[in-house]
């Protein structure tokens, strides 16, 4: 099977990834989903994509990347995110008090 030719003349499978890299969203309940994404783009989509594939709101969970919030409209580049480094994906919990 033969990959698509770029300027280069090389295929887009023999391209580097330097572009791209790997991270992980780690859950509450210890549950880690890999993604391969662009540096370049805003982490939002994949904060978005997450959640989806979760079925929770967005709104519902906080996002932590070494110790701080994540902002959704910064790239990974802005926010330090490298290959490999993992996120945290903290679920709001509301209520669980006891009355007496």
């Amino acid at each position: 099977m033969e990959g698509r030719a770029t300027t280069s003349g090389k295929s887009r499978l023999d391209q580097p990834l330097q572009h791209k890299t790997v991270v992980a969203i780690k859950s509450q309940d210890g549950d880690t989903a890999y993604y391969r994404v662009e540096r370049e783009k805003k982490i939002g989509v994949l904060l978005s994509i997450y959640c989806k594939g979760r079925n929770i709101k967005k709104s519902d969970v906080t996002f932590i990347h070494d110790g701080v919030r994540i902002q959704p409209t910064k790239t990974f580049i802005q926010l330090g995110i490298k290959d490999g480094d993992e996120i945290d994906a903290m679920v709001h919990q509301n209520g669980g008090g006891y009355l007496c």
